[in-house]
């Protein structure tokens, strides 16, 4: 009997051998002396570990993953200075290095990574040119993506070893077609809906900056990795702030799309969806805001409905934007504890408003905009939708007999309620459509570009200890485009209108020049 389907075997011995085989991948001078692995992997401490791979670097591989630009790096491969095998071995190593501190890597796709970065090289020596816009361009995966040969446990025992059963994700398919290097996948929490980003199989990710705070959730592991220069690029999802939290955390550049913009086809999920609920988005993680128009352009410009039906057959709108931007603040809304917004939070807001006033556009602070609160209980509602029949990420944990982590079973927003009625299905559903008319109506009505708004309570969170995230999840529940840009020592949360994602990155442009 495999693994995926024997619950008889204890729980920990499944855990620990699957961490143990994914560990044996890294080659055997690229592992850490055991006492520094003890020191800096080491949640309760108040350090960070930003400075440590540069000690087990070479100095070429410290050039290579040193770039925080794709363009600065695409041009050394594209130009024949930079091999991508050697691209592959740097991001490699440091990746490798990454995982060892902080527990942000789940799969070492070295074997592919390899082979990938020989065939990208033996292409450019044939054809004197690049396989595609990305050749030799290191992105990392959420574990969540399937990639041929490899588990998706999705930070579940009863997963482990599910690689044979998995069909590999379209927006792999895709990047690998324009000659991305895929070399590592990255770790998130049991179930995906919490901000700490642990399991019983890989542990707990840790912020690279600090390793006593959260690294953010869902997608902590691409935020922790691409913080340390593990990556070019992290692909995360967002379902409820998933790719902007980690970005938050560690300083970077996250992108949620509207809904079916990029394939979702081929995704592994925690629980059987229930598909009353709204819709998660796939967005990368990066360290430069240029960097998310380069992603969601290699996406859009290679008609990703090809792979993926349910993706809009709507390639890359170019936008102009208006020389003096319309920008919509709001810093919290007044009202009880799950929209209360620190006031070091709301100061960096006023800050960011102020940088884009100074640089000339218009900057009204809102009034009488759509409810937050209203929005999270909805949100909330349709989070707990429970249909008969169907495994939830829970039911899953509780038939490998493991334990619920902490985050999870302290979440404010994971309740059980018992089956959904098909009123109460009815009646959230209702109340999404009419939050999406409202804020619909509120854009156009104040001939706003853009809205600029906090995206958590606080800039850093301990571990286990995050709470609501209604200014975060109100744009998945709608499916705006929302993003965020760092600020001072943390970030700042833009948002368009449903489907203007192109509109958004470039206003993503002009907001980074203007506040930072």
């Amino acid at each position: 009997m495999s693994p995926s389907t024997d619950t008889t075997n204890d729980w920990k011995i499944l855990a620990a051998a699957k961490k143990a085989s994914v560990d044996a991948t890294i080659p055997g001078e690229w592992r850490l002396p055991a006492e520094v692995i003890a020191e800096y992997n080491d949640e309760t401490k108040h350090q960070s570990v930003m400075d440590v791979a540069t000690k087990f670097l070479s100095k070429q591989e410290l050039e290579i993953t040193s770039y925080d630009h794709s363009y600065q790096l695409l041009e050394k491969i594209h130009s024949g200075e930079y091999s991508a095998l050697s691209v592959f071995k740097a991001f490699a190593h440091r990746s490798a290095i990454a995982g060892q501190l902080t527990n942000c890597c789940t799969e070492y796709m070295f074997e592919l990574g390899e082979r990938i970065a020989n065939d990208l090289d033996a292409y450019f020596k044939e054809h004197g040119k690049p396989k595609g816009p990305l050749h030799g361009l290191p992105i990392s995966l959420k574990e969540t993506f399937n990639v041929d040969g490899y588990d998706s446990c999705v930070g579940l025992v009863v997963n482990i070893g599910n690689k044979n059963k998995l069909v590999q994700s379209a927006t792999v398919d895709m990047l690998l077609e324009q000659g991305v290097l895929f070399y590592v996948k990255t770790n998130h929490p049991m179930t995906m809906m919490s901000a700490d980003s642990e399991n019983n199989i890989y542990g707990r990710t840790l912020n690279p900056l600090n390793t006593a705070w959260s690294a953010g959730g869902s997608s902590g592991g691409e935020g922790s990795l691409v913080a340390q220069h593990g990556s070019m690029i992290g692909v995360g999802t967002d379902i409820g702030g998933s790719v902007r939290f980690p970005a938050h955390h560690q300083n970077l550049y996250g992108f949620k799309p509207s809904a079916d913009r990029v394939p979702y086809k081929n995704k592994m999920a925690s629980g059987e969806p229930n598909f009353l609920g709204f819709k998660p988005a796939v967005g990368p993680i990066t360290r430069c805001v240029e960097d998310l128009d380069v992603f969601m352009r290699a996406i859009l410009e290679h008609k990703p409905w090809t792979f993926d039906s349910g993706v809009y057959p709507m390639g890359y709108q170019p936008v102009e934007l208006p020389q003096k931007l319309k920008v919509g603040v709001i810093l919290a809304e007044a009202g009880g504890e799950d929209v209360e917004v620190d006031k070091d939070v709301q100061d960096m807001v006023s800050s960011a408003a102020t940088r884009l006033k100074e640089a000339g556009h218009d900057v009204v602070f809102c009034e009488n905009y759509p409810s937050f609160q209203e929005s999270w209980d909805i949100s909330v509602g349709i989070f707990n939708i429970k249909v008969k029949g169907l495994v939830s990420a829970i039911d899953k944990a509780n038939q490998a007999g493991e334990p619920v982590i902490k985050s999870v079973t302290n979440s404010k927003f994971l309740y059980n309620w018992g089956y959904t009625t098909t009123e109460k299905a009815v009646e959230l559903r209702a109340g999404l459509v009419k939050k999406f008319s409202e804020w619909e109506d509120y854009f156009q009505a104040n001939n706003l570009d853009v809205l600029l708004l906090p995206l958590a309570k606080q800039k850093k969170y301990e571990h286990d200890t995050f709470g609501t995230s209604p200014y975060s999840t109100t744009w998945n529940l709608i499916d705006f485009p929302a993003a965020v840009i760092p600020h001072q020592d943390g970030c700042v949360q833009f948002v368009g209108p449903k489907l203007m994602d192109e509109k958004l990155l470039a206003v993503l442009n002009v907001a980074d020049k203007a506040i930072n």
